[in-house]
């Protein structure tokens, strides 16, 4: 059953196993069932719900991943509905339980943890490996120092990082699963580790 309190709604729904099987039946033209099964179980940790709501509620529709966390500080305004599907009526409303409520109306038996104060220093270990290792990282944020910081992080943990890059759909991959010791951002930073980034202004960091 799924109760969907902010549309006051109460549906009636398979048990999770036979949900998904039927929900995802389309799939099996694309990828085996073995294949669905191992990507279904994953943790996947996304940090920037703006345009990292898109790859979250994506990733919800094809069955990649059941427990998810989502980060983001930030509340809808009106200009981010250049690219976040979501309603006037959310205007205010923080990005995580948007993007989260998208998530829980496909499928009610995900399993969603949200991050409403964003990621920091302080809480980056956990946002990645609290209650088990995140399988990938997704991260779509604006900061600089986080997007550098957080992928140090992940790196020290072999979490792989996706990011989409706003340039002609280019994805962006970093396997320090596979590879833990690649430079961040393919050595596209010389080097420039997150705490050089720390103190430096928004003007200074985007050269």
């Amino acid at each position: 059953m799924g109760w969907y309190p902010w549309s006051r709604q109460l549906v009636h729904v398979l048990p999770r196993d036979e949900y998904r099987e039927l929900r995802q039946s389309r799939n099996r033209y694309k990828i085996t069932a073995e294949e669905q099964e191992l990507l279904t179980g994953r943790t996947i940790a996304v940090i920037g719900l703006s345009v990292g709501a898109a790859s979250a509620v994506t990733l919800a529709q094809e069955g990649v991943g059941s427990r998810f966390r989502l980060a983001d500080f930030d509340r809808l305004s009106l200009s981010n509905l250049n690219r976040l599907r979501a309603s006037v009526a959310d205007v205010g409303l923080p990005k995580v339980v948007i993007a989260a409520r998208q998530m829980y109306e496909i499928d009610p038996h995900l399993d969603i943890e949200v991050w409403p104060q964003g990621l920091t220093e302080e809480n980056v270990d956990a946002f990645l490996t609290g209650g088990g290792r995140a399988d990938l990282l997704v991260e779509e944020c604006d900061d600089l120092y986080i997007k550098v910081y957080a992928r140090e992080r992940a790196r020290a943990h072999r979490i792989p990082v996706l990011m989409e890059t706003n340039e002609r759909g280019m994805l962006d991959v970093e396997r320090f699963d596979r590879e833990p010791h690649r430079p961040l951002l393919h050595g596209l930073l010389s080097g420039a580790a997150a705490a050089d980034l720390k103190t430096l202004s928004t003007r200074e960091k985007v050269p």
